[in-house]
């Protein structure tokens, strides 16, 4: 056996061994994505008041924009862009 013939032998053990792993790895369950908490510090679950969506809606006549408003009431852009949508209606 020369060196060529040695080589090739080589090439077709690491071919067989690297489909052995793909195959492994393919065969493994994938990860279950948990979801995060939805309560705890951070959070706010509950209502706003009256003085929050007086204040959303002042700084808006006013021609805030919805990050700084958002930042100064301390809640999300979201629920400010929705309390305009139902203030413009």
């Amino acid at each position: 056996m020369n060196l060529l013939d040695r080589m090739k032998e080589d090439a077709k053990l690491c071919n067989r061994a690297l489909r052995n792993l793909e195959v492994r790895q393919i065969d493994k369950k994938p990860a279950t994505k948990t979801p995060g908490p939805t309560r705890g510090p951070g959070w706010r679950n509950d209502q706003l008041n009256k003085d929050e969506i007086d204040d959303i809606l002042y700084f808006t006549n006013r021609g805030w924009c919805v990050a700084s408003i958002a930042t100064f009431v301390g809640v999300s852009k979201s629920v400010v862009r929705n309390y305009q949508l139902m203030n413009s209606v």
